[in-house]
């Protein structure tokens, strides 16, 4: 428990499970444990405290950590975070919002400079699933952005992580735009699908003027990552 309340983000198991007579039980134990301390943890004395030791922030950790107080505040169920290499959705994760975070990963095909086609995003997902709280998934469909959100809230409330009129908050970059966006949707009243636009805030916060347009992830030039080249953070 004093683990998970000093903010680990796994848990792993070396005796007990490699010569240990109940393996299974010494499982489910743990994480028991782990669930218990979870209701304990008070995430907004977490974030206050965070903040506070945080001098400074880059443009995409402001837009992260605003994502988790629009969350907060909204009560919403859920947090959307679009990304092309996982660092975004692990900013997110690192204030620790009381919602899950689905890392919505953009895969992408691209040729380098020997016309060698390479494939990213099954292994960007892949990393995500050890970071607590977030929830990996590939976006599939159209490329067309408002078609990948509607697919992402129709596969979260199948898997039961958004429910009925549930609130979600989500970040990403709008095709064309150089800053991110969080966008505020909802899920219908039959959980099915997703409802209505509640808002847009965050557009513009902040100057884009230390912006690359390359920079998918969009945030300070210093923040920028080739991995991250795309439209969406």
């Amino acid at each position: 428990p004093t683990a998970v309340l000093d903010g680990v983000d796994g848990i792993v198991l070396g005796a007990e499970t490699l010569r240990g007579l109940f393996p299974i039980l010494t499982v489910k134990t743990v994480l028991l444990c782990a669930k218990q301390a979870q209701s304990a943890f008070d995430n907004n004395q977490y974030f206050s405290n965070l903040m506070k030791r945080t001098h400074f922030l880059s443009q995409l950790e402001s837009m992260a950590s605003s994502t988790v107080r629009v969350a907060d505040k909204i009560q919403a169920g859920l947090i959307v975070v679009v990304t092309g290499s996982g660092r975004t959705a692990r900013l997110v994760a690192k204030y620790r919002p009381d919602v899950p975070v689905i890392a919505l990963t953009v895969p992408r095909i691209r040729a380098d400079a020997f016309n060698r086609w390479h494939y990213s995003g099954r292994h960007q997902a892949r990393q995500s699933m050890i970071v607590r709280g977030l929830y990996p998934m590939l976006a599939v469909g159209t490329a067309d952005e408002g078609g990948i959100l509607e697919d992402c809230v129709e596969r979260a409330a199948d898997l039961g992580i958004a429910g009925a009129d549930q609130n979600i908050v989500i970040l990403f970059n709008p095709p064309g735009s150089e800053v991110p966006v969080i966008k505020l949707v909802s899920v219908d009243r039959q959980g099915k699908k997703m409802d209505r636009r509640v808002g847009s805030v965050a557009n513009n916060m902040f100057s884009a003027s230390s912006v690359s347009v390359l920079g998918g992830s969009s945030g300070s030039e210093s923040s920028l990552d080739e991995r991250d080249v795309g439209i969406f953070p």
